[in-house]
């Protein structure tokens, strides 16, 4: 379910949040028609009504959905060659963010969701998914509209290895 809110609201707000305004162009309900949307509704269709996809068909979609991490760190990879990202390295906020969404954010999760959820290891297990870094796709949807791009992927490459320690310290202060 989790999963589906994210995936919702990156393929709308996050899509909204990337296109760019002005010059002509402009943000309209028409791109919320989407592959990305589309999928989530269908999913959501499928699981309420109770439909099985014919396992040729399941398989197959599972097969693309498996490739979908390595393609994207594929992708990535290229943008990090072929981009000028390293000043965002020098920003002061991007290292503050950090520290409050991947640190502060997931242990004040934690200090809440304990004391109104019973069951100790979902209350555990969400605030380590409330620290996990950036989605790549932000950095596509920025570069793909030439929307701050190369920041977006800057921040997303340093998140990446800060999450090497800002999940060690979430993971010391919440189990």
């Amino acid at each position: 379910m989790t999963n589906i809110v994210d995936q919702a609201v990156l393929w709308t707000y996050g899509l909204y949040l990337t296109t760019p305004t002005g010059g002509g162009r402009s943000f309209s309900a028409k791109n919320f028609v989407n592959p990305g949307l589309a999928s989530i509704l269908l999913a959501v269709l499928l699981i309420v009504l109770g439909l099985r996809l014919p396992n040729s068909i399941e398989n197959g979609l599972l097969t693309l959905g498996n490739s979908a991490t390595s393609v994207s760190l594929i992708y990535i990879g290229g943008l990090l060659y072929f981009s000028k990202w390293k000043g965002a390295l020098r920003q002061k906020e991007l290292y503050v963010g950090i520290v409050m969404k991947m640190l502060l954010l997931p242990v004040v999760y934690y200090a809440l969701a304990s004391q109104l959820v019973q069951n100790r290891d979902m209350a555990q297990v969400m605030s380590v998914v409330t620290g996990l870094p950036p989605a790549t796709s932000i950095a596509m949807f920025a570069q793909s509209h030439h929307k701050e791009g190369e920041y977006a992927l800057g921040m997303i490459l340093v998140a990446t290895v800060a999450s090497l320690l800002t999940l060690s310290l979430t993971a010391f202060f919440i189990f």
